[in-house]
């Protein structure tokens, strides 16, 4: 799609929707690669169709209940092999498990109380590419470019014989980069692609569970929500970074999915309110992930063997809800991680849920699992927590820092015609970017 048609409506403070539009652009350090651009083969043809988008809030959708999404999930072989390597003959039953934990996680995302019209999600395909497809050969997406894999990606699953979902999702081995060396991204998705067959496509990363929340926030792009920032806090699922808590919909999130869900169901192109085939797969719902994973698992799933939760002096046990910490018993160091999955232990009769450590309710549920925890000594060493996962334990004193240093610099274009600079002053502020 032509620049000019991507971008997003200004919300003002009458709560309707102006005819404003501008384009977004991702800050090159955010682990969402959102893709803002539609495929060729599905440019807009007139221009007045780019009206459509205009909506007013609060405006009743046509149909109430429960939405279901009928998805395909693809699994590359790079992240086949990984899988190999590590469980060998049982790496088929641990993948199939895995992802079914990872999908578990995120219908419980889409299933908020606030998320109404919620989302079932029904896996109708599930195929592992043991062998790379021709059409997404690694040299053709440069070794995991995020916008290039994807673009293979979409059109591959695309020009498959039988095609009889509503989303695919391809996990995939990858570190996957922008180029140029930058690979704080970590998934990618074509915003409001969702029952657009050319573009109704995700990539994510998949090699542990941070894959969760990374899926949930790129299904999100597909049914229409954009990033949460400047209009609404950046402590929510659709923020442009992952991080602490971020486990929630911000109510611009729930906007932009409404809008959405009017945009097609005016057009008569709603794919999410009929299920037309039989799952191949059961995402079960009598088990929350974190009982099949709990965070010991988590966290050397994340880190590698050898790291298990660590529960920091100054916290507690239950602030793993809002942010698991792993460590390893050898170094001494502990590293962030993730919010722990849901349902992972985290007291006494207590399991997470959304980012809170809450009591278990009982029904039908298994009682959350104990694990063995460590509890950090009072004097350690932390590992740097500038990660593509997390924000900086110092991004404020960073962001002053920065701030410090613009002015400076500002400061010194203005007086270099009328007097000479002081390089050493100049090196000084310039390495407070470094700290």
């Amino acid at each position: 799609m032509p620049d000019r048609h991507v971008g997003r409506f200004k919300r003002s403070a009458s709560g309707h929707g102006l005819h404003v539009l501008y384009k977004r652009e991702a800050p090159q350090n955010d682990f969402c690669g959102l893709d803002n651009t539609i495929s060729s083969e599905e440019l807009i043809d007139d221009e007045s169709s780019v009206n459509e988008d205009v909506f007013v809030v609060g405006q009743r959708l046509s149909q109430q209940g429960d939405l279901i999404v009928e998805l395909a999930i693809f699994v590359d072989e790079l992240l086949w092999r990984h899988f190999s390597s590590k469980y060998g003959g049982y790496a088929t039953a641990k993948l199939q498990d895995y992802a079914l934990t990872m999908l578990n996680n995120i219908q419980i995302m889409y299933r908020q109380p606030s998320a109404v019209p919620q989302l079932t999600f029904r896996v109708v395909r599930y195929e592992v590419l043991s062998t790379q497809p021709s059409a997404m050969a690694p040299h053709l997406h440069n070794y995991g470019h995020a916008q290039q894999y994807l673009d293979r990606f979409c059109r591959y699953q695309k020009a498959l014989g039988v095609r009889d979902w509503d989303h695919a999702l391809l996990l995939t081995g990858y570190d996957i980069h922008r180029g140029s060396g930058s690979r704080s991204i970590s998934g990618i998705a074509r915003l409001d692609g969702m029952c657009d067959p050319w573009n109704t496509c995700t990539l994510a990363e998949g090699l542990d569970f941070t894959s969760a929340f990374i899926g949930t926030h790129e299904l999100g792009h597909s049914v229409g929500m954009r990033h949460d920032e400047p209009y609404c806090p950046s402590r929510h699922i659709m923020s442009s970074s992952l991080g602490p808590g971020k486990v929630t919909w911000s109510t611009c999130s729930l906007r932009d999915y409404h809008a959405f869900l009017q945009r097609l169901d005016s057009r008569g192109k709603n794919c999410l309110r009929q299920s037309f085939y039989q799952e191949k797969m059961t995402i079960r719902s009598d088990v929350k992930p974190g009982q099949l994973y709990d965070a010991n698992v988590q966290c050397s799933l994340m880190h590698g063997p050898g790291y298990q939760q660590v529960t920091p002096r100054q916290d507690h046990y239950d602030g793993i809800c809002y942010m698991m910490w792993c460590g390893q018993s050898t170094f001494g160091r502990i590293i962030t991680s993730h919010p722990a999955l849901e349902g992972t232990f985290c007291g006494s009769s207590k399991w997470c849920q959304l980012g809170r450590c809450v009591p278990w309710y009982g029904g039908n549920m298994n009682p959350p699992v104990p694990v063995t925890t460590t509890l950090a000594p009072t004097t350690r060493s932390y590992a740097p927590t500038v990660s593509r996962y997390t924000v900086p334990r110092n991004s404020w004193l960073a962001r002053k820092q920065s701030q410090l240093y613009a002015k400076r610099v500002k400061e010194m274009e203005r007086q270099r015609f009328t007097q000479p600079i002081d390089f050493r002053r100049r090196r000084f502020y310039r390495s407070l970017l470094r700290v």
